[in-house]
């Protein structure tokens, strides 16, 4: 029978949330994510042997998070306040918040002001958590126009490929997704970087409508639609971790 265990995990006194699943399957494998490493384990395993696994593969986590620290730190949380003045690419929001006492928090764009409406039952926390997921949710929908034209314009000039639909949504794990439906996903935290970024992200997502793995094939198709694509992807590594909400 399936099941999953949970426990905290540290390395250099970072924290990490550590989601073990015993599941029906051949082998045992892990995964690591910001603030989150995920271990499976088959289910037919005797206690000894996946005691066995769970070492190996917590020194395995322990070694990847030691070769590169800065892709596995969590990313921190900007601080809002009222009244506050807001940059995100090219575009300016002001930031206005107050409290009430309701179990959830609100946020709408007025025009280039986003208004938040912050629970007061929440820790400070909880509030920062709550800020940022509202703030870049308005963010988002003011912007996913100009990205659909983004998106559409690229798609004309180098793939004409038929798109299902495009999510802005924010995401930490990745800059984006392409699913075989069709559906390309991009995080809100593309919204920072410079015009030309955003179209690579852009290109590496069309490129996956025809090529879905990170073959010889799919890297062709970045290439020949953009290529000086290899600048973006050092200004992502260099600056990736300023973007964020």
């Amino acid at each position: 029978m399936n099941h999953m265990d949970t426990e905290v995990f540290v390395v250099d006194d970072m924290h990490y949330q550590m989601n073990i699943y015993y599941e029906k399957r051949r082998n045992a494998r892990a995964s690591i994510r910001r603030t989150t490493v995920t271990i499976r384990i088959p289910s037919t395993l005797s206690t000894k042997q996946r005691e066995k696994e769970l070492f190996k593969l917590r020194r395995w986590a322990i070694q990847k998070i030691h070769e590169d620290p800065q892709k596995f730190k969590p990313f921190p949380r900007r601080m809002y306040h009222d009244g506050q003045r807001m940059v995100v690419g090219s575009k300016e929001y002001d930031i206005r918040v107050s409290f009430c006492d309701k179990r959830s928090s609100s946020a709408k764009l007025v025009g280039k002001t986003i208004v938040l409406c912050l629970s007061s039952r929440l820790s400070s926390k909880e509030q920062a958590k709550h800020m940022s997921s509202l703030v870049s949710r308005c963010i988002a929908r003011d912007r996913l126009p100009d990205i659909r034209k983004r998106i559409d314009r690229l798609n004309r000039k180098h793939f004409n490929r038929n798109i299902q639909r495009v999510v802005l949504r924010y995401n930490t794990s990745n800059w984006g997704s392409c699913s075989r439906k069709g559906t390309i996903t991009l995080s809100t935290r593309v919204l920072f970087a410079p015009d030309e970024v955003i179209d690579y992200i852009c290109i590496h997502e069309l490129a996956h409508l025809v090529e879905h793995a990170h073959s010889k094939r799919f890297w062709s198709l970045v290439e020949r639609a953009m290529p000086d694509y290899k600048e973006k992807e050092r200004w992502l590594k260099q600056h990736g971790t300023e973007c964020y909400f």
